[in-house]
């Protein structure tokens, strides 16, 4: 992998934007896929989904080891995932602006299950009937051995070189064996395993938990699981590739999550030509300001800008760059399709890339970068404390 260079950050100053921006309404384009929201699961658009509709929220996560009579479980496992369980607390709690917040219920001890570990075996994430039958297997002995009294999500631990999970096995509310089979105690709307993968260096289980638990809240997920092809998107999206360089949550879902307050989002008038400056707050940090710019081209499309910057989920790469984030939205396409996707200089090659995952370009603009997006240009003026851009429309 080439070295990255070091990004230089201006000590500039946030200024509010030039031109007055119009009522949020027109910014929050519609969903129209053939999944999302036509079925309730899952939203790549607006309206989000009514089970996540109002905050501040609570959630109760039961982490619950699971071992077998032919591997035992390691004595070690709280220590091993401490901080994966601090970051998935810590993780949305940012990203929602304090609006939900992650509780834990750990079990002090191996949960050991009947039978053989083969009988739980589970070919790859998605798969039926393995799905239904792990849970089915699963649930009714944890049920009965800890108190799931108030748990909403269960993580499962597997124990350290299992192979009868490589990838991951999880179900949500809207699936049928979350529907069929439960606790006696509490309404359990999700769970999670992640697999053999994650053994992998600079795989986390938090990101893993987050990304499923994500899909519980209702985000779709960013291009498909299995694509040949990998728009950059995919890295700069947990809801993409929870293993990608950046591990955030994009503007765009933050926005239809109702996460970003209506003075964080600027909506911009699309109608003429215009030159425009905007000053963009970083994603993740305190400042009050503006987060995210929406640019309706359509009723089912918008240009989305935002400020990132690493932050302590990211994967530990030297020099990994901040800058501007411009991404397309379309609303014909929801889950498992890039209903977003990242515009960048053409010139950009594939240079980042953590210890798993595919490699993508440096798709952030930087000071005196610009990208054009149809009849939209968008230029960064500085980059440092804040990000500073112009848009212009001929």
């Amino acid at each position: 992998m080439p070295k990255l260079p070091a990004i230089t950050y201006e000590n500039n100053q946030y200024f509010e934007p030039k031109m007055p921006g119009v009522p949020l309404t027109g910014c929050k384009i519609q969903e129209n896929s053939d999944q999302g929201s036509r079925r309730g699961d899952l939203a790549s658009g607006f309206p989000f989904m009514p089970r996540f509709a109002s905050y501040p929220k609570n959630i109760t996560m039961a982490l619950i080891p699971i071992d077998f009579a032919d591997l035992e479980g390691d004595t070690n496992f709280k220590t091993r995932v401490k901080q994966d369980m601090e970051y998935t607390s810590d993780w949305f709690s940012d990203v929602s602006g304090g609006r939900l917040s992650i509780e834990w219920k750990v079990s002090d001890n191996w949960i050991r299950l009947p039978g053989l570990i083969k009988d739980y075996f589970v070919e790859y994430s998605g798969k039926y009937p393995d799905t239904t039958n792990f849970w089915t297997k699963v649930l009714p002995i944890v049920d009965s051995k800890f108190d799931l009294t108030g748990v909403e999500t269960i993580n499962f631990l597997l124990p350290p070189n299992q192979k009868i999970v490589y990838e991951s096995v999880q179900s949500f509310s809207f699936l049928s064996e979350m529907k069929q089979v439960n606790s006696t105690k509490s309404k359990i709307i999700s769970f999670a395993a992640a697999g053999e993968v994650f053994e992998a260096p600079s795989t986390n289980l938090w990101s893993y938990w987050a990304h499923e638990f994500g899909h519980e809240i209702g985000w779709a997920h960013v291009g498909g699981s299995r694509d040949a092809e990998v728009d950059p998107m995919n890295g700069l999206e947990l809801m993409g590739n929870q293993n990608g360089p950046y591990r955030d949550l994009s503007g765009w879902l933050r926005f239809v999550t109702g996460w970003l307050a209506d003075e964080q989002v600027y909506c911009h008038e699309n109608k003429g030509s215009f030159t425009n400056e905007i000053s963009i707050v970083p994603l993740n940090d305190s400042k009050q300001g503006i987060k995210l710019v929406v640019i309706p081209t359509g009723t089912e499309s918008a240009i989305l800008i935002e400020s990132r910057r690493p932050s302590k989920y990211s994967c530990p790469i030297e020099n990994l760059p901040g800058g501007v984030l411009v991404s397309t939205y379309d609303a014909k396409l929801g889950n498992q399709a890039y209903f977003l996707k990242a515009q960048y200089p053409s010139e950009r090659q594939p240079s980042i890339r953590c210890e798993v995952g595919v490699v993508i370009p440096d798709v952030l603009l930087h000071t005196g970068d610009s990208v054009q997006v149809g009849a939209y240009k968008v230029t960064v003026i500085s980059s440092g404390n804040v990000d500073q851009i112009r848009i212009t429309k001929n």
